[in-house]
């Protein structure tokens, strides 16, 4: 019996076409037209012709999905830039309605005539996306990942980490997001969710605008962060220390300016006070980062406000490196002066991340801890969810 060698890439490859062939059976599922002379895809002469979509750069063609009782989908598919992209749009049943209605009336108008405005105009804003790397969703659950490289008609065609090019028709995609990361000697390393903060000192880099997350650190110190606008973040919360008489309140504005995409400065504040008191404490703090989400380096500089200014001067020096799709190592060290001593606080830990969760482990150390005897570190447990893009 003669045995079929595929080799690695060709066995990766037959097991993907297994899938788009499974695909295919469902390719008719809820597909919708929006005028029966025009079928489930609008080509670039049918837009043209009754203008759909308005002057698209590089449109290919696009294709009604799917629609329920409240609502559509329609995916817009264009050559641009050297890559292919898909814009989904998601028409509410009323919206739905009304261009059902324009477009038969325009294709009942014959021939000659000329439309001047489009019935859904497309602006090129809403082709702007967070990453070139997608999640694309097909129809029966299965997933590819990679880059859109070009369209043909409505068969978009994906390159995967890999290097395989698979083609898939835009009828059997139930769904497509962004992956924020990059490629790194032929691996995918997803982007950390949490890169405007080593473990707990701030970085250079921002929280965008309707982005934030809520961490707890050590359980007792909850913590919750949103992105104002892409420059200014809000961050506060409150210890949960059980039996204690009072516990402690914490606000923590931050203005952020990306310089470069390797480079983010930031400056903010640190308020932390008990209930009972009026004043509490106040740092006042500037950060710089430098290289990519990948790994980078953080430096920073504070010192205290109001009353307590001028009695120490705090300095941050950070680093962090991403060795795996999900894994990053991180170290964070303080090192406090004033004129009587000086303390240093250095810590080396891992983070864990998924796309909006991030794991924190870390031990962190003292010079003194060293000359007192006993276990010298101190252990460091916190966990981070995401919302946003």
């Amino acid at each position: 019996m003669k045995i079929l060698n595929l080799g690695k890439a060709g066995l990766v490859g037959l097991l993907l076409a297994l899938v788009l062939s499974r695909a295919s059976a469902q390719q008719q599922m809820k597909d919708m037209v929006f005028h029966d002379s025009l079928g489930a895809v609008i080509d670039t002469q049918e837009n043209s012709r009754y203008n759909i979509f308005g002057d698209i750069p590089g449109f290919t063609a696009a294709r009604l999905v799917k629609e329920t009782a409240s609502r559509a989908e329609i995916f817009i598919m264009r050559n641009f830039n050297d890559r292919a992209q898909i814009l989904a749009l998601v028409l509410p049943a009323t919206s739905f309605a009304q261009i059902k209605v324009v477009l038969a009336n325009r294709i009942a108008g014959g021939p000659e005539v000329k439309f001047e405005f489009p019935v859904l105009p497309i602006e090129e804003n809403q082709w702007q996306e967070r990453s070139t790397n997608k999640t694309m969703v097909l129809r029966d659950g299965s997933k590819l990942m990679g880059v859109f490289v070009r369209a043909h008609g409505d068969t978009i065609v994906c390159k995967t980490n890999s290097g395989l090019e698979i083609s898939v028709p835009s009828g059997i995609i139930a769904g497509i997001r962004s992956v924020g990361g990059e490629a790194v000697s032929g691996q995918f390393y997803r982007n950390d969710p949490n890169t405007s903060r080593l473990f707990f000192a701030p970085t250079g880099r921002r929280l965008k605008a309707g982005c934030g997350y809520f961490a707890d650190y050590w359980i007792f110190f909850p913590t919750a962060a949103f992105g104002i606008t892409d420059y200014f973040s809000f961050a506060g919360g409150m210890s949960l220390i059980p039996g204690a008489e009072s516990q402690l309140f914490y606000l923590m504005p931050k203005l952020t300016f990306e310089v470069s995409p390797n480079a983010g400065i930031g400056a903010g504040l640190m308020h932390v006070r008990l209930p009972e008191e009026s004043e509490g404490f106040t740092l006042g703090y500037g950060v710089a980062t430098f290289g990519k989400p990948t790994g980078g380096v953080t430096v920073g500089a504070g010192a205290p406000l109001g009353k307590n200014a001028g009695e120490m001067f705090i300095l941050l020096i950070g680093g962090e490196t991403q060795v795996s799709n999900n894994v990053k190592l991180i170290s964070e060290n303080w090192f406090f002066l004033d004129s009587n001593e000086s303390v240093s606080l250095f810590s080396g830990g891992v983070r864990f991340f998924g796309d909006k969760l991030a794991v924190d482990l870390a031990l962190f150390t003292a010079t003194e801890a060293w000359s007192e005897g006993g276990f010298p570190f101190f252990p460091w447990v916190d966990f981070s969810v995401f919302w946003g893009k």
